[in-house]
This record gives C-alpha cells, structure tokens and sequence, in this order.
C-alpha cells in the first residue's frame, strides 16, 4: 500500500500525490532549479558583499527580470544566483566574471552535469577550438564540451599605464557529463602536452 501526500495546490486540489509522485516530483524540481544556479566566488578582501551591490553588478551582464533568486552563503565572500533561464547562465558563464565593490567575482556552475577545468602553460597560438577538439578526443562520449575561454587579467604598472582584460596562459573549459552525474573522470586540472 502507497502512502499519499497531499498536494499543495490550494484548497480545491482532490488528487492527493503518492510518496512515489511527490518525490518524483520534489527531485525534478531541484533539478530544475540546480540547473539554472551559478555559485559566484568574491575575493574574502572585499567583504561584506551585499544584495544591492551583487545585484547591480549582475545586471550589467542579463536584464534584472532574469534574477529569480540571489544570495549569500554563510561566508559572505559565496553567492547563489539562480537565473529565469538557460540563456542568461550561458551569458553569466561566458562573461566569466562580476565585478563588485572593485573585486571580481567568479562564475561556477553548481550541476552535477557540468564541470569547469582549468588548463595552465598553453601557448597563445593554440586556439580555443583546438583545445575543444582535443579534451572531445581525450574524454570521448563521455562529455561535451560546452566553452573554451582564455582567462583574463588587468595588469597595472607603476608609470600608471594598464593591460586591461589581457589573456593569459590560463583558459577555462565547461564540460557537460552526458550520461553520469560521476565528476571523478574529469579532472579539475588537465594536462596537455604539446608536440
């Protein structure tokens, strides 16, 4: 016998869900939400953040109707921002970085379906569809690549000159497990050797 579990519709709901539907039901939409939500990483030195300052910052990036949930973590230096759709996540993780209070911030993805790597010491001339050629090759069906990004850097010298949004040897990669929520294959660093 199936237990059920009434279904918080209101008041005139008359089909109460089983303790199968309803758990079916509640992990679709975590899911749903894990999906959408990007955790962003502030430098510590420029606490406290508030949801002011993180929330314009974001909106400098997607419309502020794209905003569906944001707040800290209980250190206040980690947020949570959970966007109305796949598009604005896409933009966030392209973009690669907020900046707030004059720190920057950095996106992660919080699904257990994708994984961003790093990739140090590759020469400039590599290209970034080189790179998302070869980590296919190296993790084959087991992953998608999803972007290749050079990582980023502001350089500021004493004669009061600046290198602003410079590349450096560093690129990031979002990779999309295909059908395993298993992160242990995919390492956070990855290692290429160059001919």
């Amino acid at each position: 016998m199936s237990a059920t579990r009434r279904n918080f519709n209101g008041p005139k709901d008359k089909n109460p869900l089983t303790d199968e539907e309803w758990k079916r039901q509640e992990i679709s939409r975590a899911n749903d939400i894990r999906e959408r939500t990007l955790k962003i990483h502030f430098d510590t030195k420029g606490k406290p953040y508030n949801r002011f300052d993180v929330g314009l910052a974001l909106t400098q990036l997607v419309p502020a109707a794209e905003l569906e949930h944001l707040g800290p973590l209980s250190r206040n230096a980690e947020w949570y921002v959970t966007l109305r759709s796949d598009e604005s996540k896409q933009k966030m993780l392209n973009a690669g970085e907020v900046v707030v209070n004059n720190f920057k911030g950095s996106f992660e993805t919080v699904s257990k379906k994708e994984v961003k790597i790093r990739i140090h010491w590759l020469p400039p001339w590599i290209s970034n569809e080189c790179l998302a050629r070869q980590l296919q090759a190296t993790f084959g069906e087991a992953i998608m690549v999803k972007a290749v990004k050079y990582d980023k850097s502001t350089v500021k010298f004493n004669s009061g000159a600046n290198l602003f949004n410079t590349g450096i040897q560093v690129r990031s990669a979002i990779l999309r497990l295909n059908d395993t929520n298993d992160t242990t294959q995919i390492p956070h660093l990855y290692k290429q050797h160059l001919p």
